[in-house]
């Protein structure tokens, strides 16, 4: 999960990561687009900016989780890309 910040509207946004099927309102953020590329780029803390639609915004990459969702389309369900490996779990 990403937390977003825009300069311009205040407006707080939490989105995912998918490689195709761009949705702001429902939190899904494209790999693909021009905000989604910038995005991949950033860490926590930084402001980016991006045109959209002819104008100039800021964004500010609020918080980003540590093991990101990244839904691959055709695939059955959704990969988690970890990025520290974690301990396995107890059986028994």
């Amino acid at each position: 999960m990403i937390v977003l910040f825009f300069a311009d509207t205040g407006k707080r946004l939490s989105v995912r990561l998918f490689e195709d099927g761009e949705d702001l309102e429902k939190g899904r953020l494209s790999m693909r687009s021009v905000l989604g590329k910038i995005v991949c780029g950033a860490e926590e803390g930084d402001e980016v900016e991006f045109a959209d639609e002819r104008i100039n915004r800021k964004v500010l990459i609020e918080s980003v989780e540590k093991s990101l969702m990244l839904e691959v389309s055709g695939a059955e369900g959704i990969v988690e890309l970890a990025a520290e490996p974690r301990p396995a779990a107890a059986v028994g």
